[in-house]
């Protein structure tokens, strides 16, 4: 019980000074979350080993994990993204361009991965694909948010293109880390997707009866219950069906932001409130202490983290030249190096795939350092890009 306590003191610590320190350095942008994974990697087994996680913990992780994937899914706002403002009809439509660039990314990430398969570097081509085709949505919205893009048919682009591969990578995922074949998977998505239905249809009716105004409603916070109630269900339905509980909280995620309406945005702040200051650093500061990291200092290992760097950003970059009939260069590059930016649904899909064997520590580690290194490099380069388009009027 003491060591129990001890852990959790240490952590819950943590998570109050690291938001005081990310807001010290705010002119560098890190966001909290690497923060948090770089100071469970200092007191964790790469670094001075002080905290060790234990059995118990994995299942508070495994909560964060669906916690982070359905906080995804919630930020598919399909209202908005079919309002577009007033464009010459010869442009590039947000949805089609990001159709163009989704399946050009999955093109070029799939022909990436089996290069480095032809030299032994991975395991699991597949895999590696779907993590070379990812995109941060959590770094993109509010990069995008701070170049006053988010609301325009550029920046709607980049959002759509970065909600598809994380959501197509998520349902590919369930189909290479969960025991299924491409018959069950195939059915365990259906069901997945029926049962999303189900409780669209039902949770419609339910807001359409209650009265939502009521004191004891208001008190009660329904809408915050109901949504983990929600995240819970998906996350067990997927479980149990066989799949990965990050495809539950994904199809959750999205059931609730269908439902939410007008109360979309409140509703998700209080979910944010919660899980960020909850859940979310557990999970963040258990990935940082679980990390091994002494191959670091091995030469292949040095060797594999620019290469693996290069090749991410590579990928997003020849792919974003679909778009070259509608867009000037800069925009292009610029557009090209916000969505290399890989975080959260890497280091999940790596630390899921260590448990079911199908990538190496090694592996787990070199995805890990080339995500949080997209993290400082890929906004860094956008707004350089963007900036330097912006005074020499290209854009």
């Amino acid at each position: 019980m003491a060591d129990s306590a001890w852990l959790l003191s240490a952590i819950f610590s943590l998570a109050f000074v690291v938001p005081m320190l990310a807001s010290g350095i705010s002119k560098l942008r890190i966001p909290t979350a690497v923060l948090e994974i770089l100071a469970g990697i200092a007191l964790g087994r790469s670094g001075i080993n002080l905290l060790h996680v234990p059995d118990w913990l994995h299942s508070v992780t495994d909560w964060g994990l669906l916690n982070l994937l359905f906080l995804s899914g919630m930020e598919l706002r399909f209202s908005k993204r079919t309002h577009t403002e007033t464009q010459d009809p010869s442009s590039l439509s947000p949805i089609i361009g990001a159709i163009l660039y989704t399946s050009a990314t999955f093109a070029v990430a799939l022909m990436m991965s089996r290069f480095f398969a032809s030299l032994h570097i991975t395991k699991n081509p597949n895999l590696t694909a779907l993590m070379f085709a990812t995109t941060s949505l959590g770094i993109v919205m509010p990069t995008l948010n701070d170049a006053d893009l988010l609301e325009k048919p550029f920046g709607q682009m980049l959002l759509l293109s970065a909600f598809m591969a994380d959501f197509l990578t998520v349902f590919s995922s369930g189909l290479i880390l969960g025991n299924l074949t491409w018959r069950t998977g195939g059915l365990a998505i259906s069901v997945i997707l029926g049962v999303a239905a189900l409780f669209f249809g039902l949770g419609k009716w339910l807001l359409r009866r209650l009265r939502l105004t009521r004191p004891i409603i208001k008190r009660s916070e329904l809408g915050v219950r109901g949504a983990f109630a929600v995240m819970a269900v998906f996350g067990f339905l997927a479980t149990w069906l066989g799949a990965e509980v990050m495809l539950g909280g994904f199809v959750g995620g999205v059931t609730c932001s269908l439902l939410a309406g007008n109360e979309h945005d409140a509703l998700r702040k209080k979910i944010e409130t919660i899980s960020y200051a909850l859940f979310l650093p557990v999970f963040f500061i258990s990935v940082g202490l679980e990390l091994d990291l002494h191959s670091l200092h091995e030469r292949t290992f040095l060797l594999r983290i620019p290469f693996y760097l290069i090749a991410a950003l590579l990928v997003k970059l020849i792919a974003a030249f679909v778009w070259k009939p509608f867009f000037p260069t800069s925009r292009i590059v610029a557009a090209g190096w916000l969505m290399s930016t890989r975080f959260t649904l890497v280091i999940a899909l790596a630390l899921v795939a260590g448990e079911s064997h199908l990538m190496s520590g090694t592996e787990i580690s070199t995805w890990t350092v080339t995500a949080l290194l997209t993290v400082f490099l890929s906004p860094w380069l956008f707004n350089l890009t963007l900036n330097e388009g912006t005074k020499k009027g290209g854009t």
